[in-house]
C-alpha cells in the first residue's frame, strides 16, 4: 500500500471519491473542466449536477493539453507497473485512488479534485494501452546537421528524446448508440536532444546562425533500432556544460522511418505471423445482477476492461447474450 506523502484537510480524499466513484469515465473527463473553469465549486453542488456539458467538455480537452502528460506517465509508473492483476477478480477502483491520490497531489502539485476525477477516468478507460503507445522513445546515432550556416551541414552524433503526440477521441456511453459528443485529447509531441558537431567554433556557427523556426534539420540512424530519424529544429542553445562542441536541441517534428533497413522487422513480422495467436473472449463482471465491466481476454491473459455502457460494449453484450 502506498503511504500518503502530505496531509489533506481530513476527510477531502475520501469526499471526492464517493462523488467521482458514482460518475462514468466521461462524466469524469467532463469534471476537470469543469473544476477548471470553477475551482471553488461546493462538492455539495457537484455531486447534484451532471458535469457533461459541451462547456466542461471543452475546457477538459484545455486542461488535458497542458497535464494529461504529466498525469498518465504518474499513472503508468505508479499504478501500470507496480500493479499484480488477478484475473477474474475485479479492482476497487476507489481503494487503487485512495492509495494513489494522495502521492500524484503531493508529486504532481494537482489539486486533489482533478487527481481523483482523472484517476477514475483512467481506471475507467483503462488506459494499460496508452502507457505503451505513449511511452517515451529515445534514439542516439551519427548523421548529418543542416542549416543556413556557412558549411550548411556538418557532421554530428545525436542523442534525441521523443515523447509522441497523445491524439485520442473518448466517447460518451451515455449517447449510445448515437455519436453525439467526443472528447477530443490532443497533446503536442515532446521532442529534445543533444547534437555533438565536429567543433566549438561549429557549434558556435550553428548557434548564431539560427533565426527562425525550422531553419535547421537532422538527420541520423539510430545504432540500437536501425530507424532513420529526421527532425526539424525549433530551438538552439549551446550547452557548454556537455561540452564546448555540444548543442541542445528542441523540436515538435520528428520523422521515425520504421521500414529502414528493414529486413530485420519483416522476419519478425512473418514469424509472428507463423504463431497462431489464441482466440479472444469476453467475461462479463457482474454487481448485483448487473453487469458492470466486460473482460477481454486471450487465453488466461487479461487484454482491457470494456465499459459496458459504451458503444462496443453494448454490441458485445447483444451478440454473446442469448435469446430468452
Amino acid at each position: 500500500m502506498v503511504k500518503p506523502v502530505m496531509n489533506l484537510a481530513e476527510g477531502e480524499l475520501e469526499q471526492w471519491i464517493q462523488v467521482c466513484e458514482e460518475l462514468t469515465y466521461f462524466q469524469n473527463l467532463a469534471l476537470l473542466g469543469l473544476l477548471s473553469l470553477k475551482a471553488d465549486t461546493p462538492l455539495s453542488i457537484i455531486k447534484a449536477i451532471d458535469p457533461n456539458s459541451s462547456e466542461n467538455v471543452s475546457a477538459a480537452e484545455r486542461w488535458l493539453k497542458k497535464n494529461l502528460r504529466s498525469l498518465l506517465q504518474f499513472y503508468c509508473v505508479a499504478y501500470v507497473k507496480k500493479s499484480v492483476r488477478v484475473t477474474g477478480i475485479a479492482i476497487d477502483k476507489a481503494e487503487v485512488v485512495k492509495n494513489l491520490a494522495p502521492v500524484a497531489v503531493a508529486t504532481l502539485s494537482i489539486p486533489v479534485g482533478f487527481v481523483v476525477a482523472f484517476l477514475f477516468a483512467a481506471l475507467g478507460l483503462v488506459l494499460d494501452n496508452w502507457c505503451q503507445r505513449y511511452a517515451k522513445q529515445r534514439y542516439a546515432g551519427e548523421g548529418t546537421y543542416e542549416g543556413n550556416f556557412e558549411q550548411k551541414q556538418v557532421a554530428a552524433f545525436f542523442e534525441i528524446t521523443h515523447t509522441p503526440a497523445i491524439i485520442e477521441e473518448v466517447e460518451n456511453p451515455a449517447a449510445f448508440p448515437l455519436k453525439v459528443r467526443m472528447l477530443a485529447i490532443k497533446v503536442p509531441a515532446e521532442i529534445s536532444g543533444m547534437v555533438k558537431v565536429p567543433s566549438p567554433a561549429d557549434s558556435s556557427e550553428i548557434f548564431h546562425s539560427f533565426q527562425a523556426r525550422y531553419s535547421h534539420r537532422f538527420t541520423f540512424v539510430d545504432v540500437t533500432q536501425s530507424k532513420k530519424i529526421k527532425g526539424a529544429v525549433e530551438s538552439v542553445y549551446q550547452d557548454i556544460q556537455e561540452g564546448p562542441n555540444v548543442l541542445g536541441v528542441t523540436s515538435n517534428e520528428l520523422n521515425v522511418e520504421t521500414d529502414y533497413k528493414r529486413t530485420d522487422s519483416l522476419q519478425s513480422e512473418l514469424t509472428r505471423r507463423a504463431v497462431q495467436p489464441e482466440e479472444i473472449t469476453y467475461h462479463a463482471v457482474e454487481k448485483d445482477g448487473q453487469v458492470t465491466a466486460i473482460w477481454e481476454m486471450q487465453g488466461r491473459k487479461h487484454l482491457r476492461t470494456i465499459d459496458p455502457r459504451s458503444r462496443q460494449g453494448q454490441e458485445i453484450l447483444r451478440l454473446y447474450t442469448p435469446e430468452e
